[in-house]
């Protein structure tokens, strides 16, 4: 079928969008069809893209699997410190068999595993703090259909003094372990239960009663950096000694109760930002009032929400435009990320935020068969083709026709679900060009039918 305008021509209706929108590739004439209903392919990058950066006043982090401690000085985004609270759970060892006449006490320790995961300089020393607990780890909850959950900004009273505490370097990617060695009156306070068969020890119950759990913390004049340790290679580890005539080493584990009874306490402050200065808890603020640069830090609750507003007008250029292809470009500032203290991303998914402010499942790649982790290039000769891209197609089409009820934002996040926290962290540039000539582009290919 061959499609009339009267008055225009396809060329008029390209200029049109050139003027409007910018264009930055020419028309490609398709030699394939009929030159009576000839179409055009016209790329276009210049579509005005909002980028809003909101910092979440709470976040959940009892889901992290993850003991995650120390304190770093980011000029960027400001301080962060992390303290890490848990339960144990009671070794499952025969009444009777610890304590016998021919065994004895030799030590207790706190042995954590590195899980890779860091956030700041890794060649200077983090201090490791071990405190009692003094307070159940626990809250109430308004109904019994309610899961018990812990935020970044929980946190519970301790015993004064500490049961032990370490100051050292660690190599993160490597299978080193941090060994702190606990308080003796601890340890024999145990063996000494174990002895005596003491109800402390009979079950969990008077187990978590008695000893309610231990918080792991970090001081800010020593340490410049955060570590995470997995929660289920850390223990508590008591070790005593059989003696019939030969001495062999015994132990026994303490093991970290999972989720919800292990969680993170993790305080930002942005006061020390160039730029994050007034970007508090519970605030949104638009990418043109942070120096056009967006940021993603899930320590500090902060992500960008992505919109563009402006693909509604595509249908009003004429009846006869199409949408082709949509690919979103999200780019690093220059300088703003390396392979050691604030690495990028490796991987950064694509979620959407519906009007009940609920997310989708991350966005799946063009086969169906799996999911958009942005395709991170890292450009390392100069970092000014760094990026990560996105087929955004249908989200583009379906913006075309949404309304206020229906209509949708992007959000790009470090996990499988918008609460993941991830020791990397993003400065992007925006859609419009900055200091360093760099932007996100929004790149539309549009099918435009020739008319006579």
């Amino acid at each position: 079928m061959a499609y009339r305008v009267k008055g225009f021509s396809c060329m008029v209706i390209l200029a049109v969008i050139f003027v409007a929108f910018g264009c930055t590739k020419e028309p490609q004439y398709i030699q394939t069809v009929s030159p009576f209903d000839n179409p055009y392919l016209a790329q276009i990058d210049t579509f005005t893209a909002q980028y809003e950066i909101e910092r979440v006043d709470s976040f959940e982090t009892s889901g992290s699997n993850q003991l995650i401690i120390g304190y770093n000085k980011d000029t960027a985004f400001g301080t962060i410190s992390s303290a890490s609270y848990f339960r144990l759970n009671m070794p499952s060892v025969a009444a009777g068999t610890i304590g016998t006449i021919t065994q004895g006490y030799d030590s207790l320790f706190l042995i954590l595993k590195p899980n890779r995961g860091h956030y700041g300089d890794t060649t200077g020393l983090i201090n490791i703090n071990v405190q009692r607990v003094s307070e159940d780890i626990t809250k109430s909850l308004v109904s019994t259909n309610e899961a018990l959950v812990f935020y970044n900004k929980d946190k519970f009273a301790t015993e004064s003094g500490s049961l032990g505490s370490v100051t050292q370097t660690l190599r993160p990617n490597t299978s080193d372990s941090i060994r702190i060695k606990l308080s003796d009156a601890l340890g024999q306070q145990l063996f000494n239960f174990y002895k005596t068969n003491a109800p402390e020890i009979t079950n969990n119950d008077y187990f978590q009663a008695w000893f309610k759990g231990i918080k792991l913390s970090s001081d800010s004049a020593t340490t410049n950096v955060l570590y995470g340790f997995g929660s289920t290679t850390a223990v508590m580890r008591f070790y005593y000694h059989d003696d019939n005539g030969q001495k062999v080493a015994k132990s026994v584990d303490f093991t970290v109760s999972p989720s919800p009874y292990q969680f993170n306490s993790i305080y930002g402050n942005t006061s020390t930002s160039t730029y994050l200065k007034n970007l508090t808890p519970g605030t949104t603020v638009t990418s043109d009032k942070l120096n056009h640069n967006f940021y993603i830090n899930s320590f500090m609750g902060i992500r960008t929400k992505i919109s563009f507003p402006s693909v509604k007008n595509i249908e009003k250029l004429s009846s006869f435009v199409k949408v082709v292809a949509a690919n979103l470009e999200l780019r690093p500032l220059l300088y703003s990320y390396d392979d050691v203290k604030y690495p990028l991303f490796p991987a950064l998914y694509m979620f959407l935020q519906n009007i009940d402010l609920s997310f989708s499942i991350p966005l799946s790649n063009s086969s169906g068969s799996g999911t958009q982790t942005g395709s991170l290039i890292i450009d390392r000769e100069n970092q000014t083709n760094t990026r990560y891209t996105y087929d955004v197609t249908n989200y583009v089409v379906s913006e075309q026709l949404a309304t206020q009820l229906t209509t949708r934002k992007l959000l790009p996040w470090a996990g499988n679900t918008p609460g993941d926290l991830s020791f990397n962290r993003m400065i992007g540039a925006d859609g419009t060009l900055n200091q360093n000539r760099q932007k996100s582009p929004l790149i539309l290919q549009l099918l435009i039918y020739n008319q006579k």
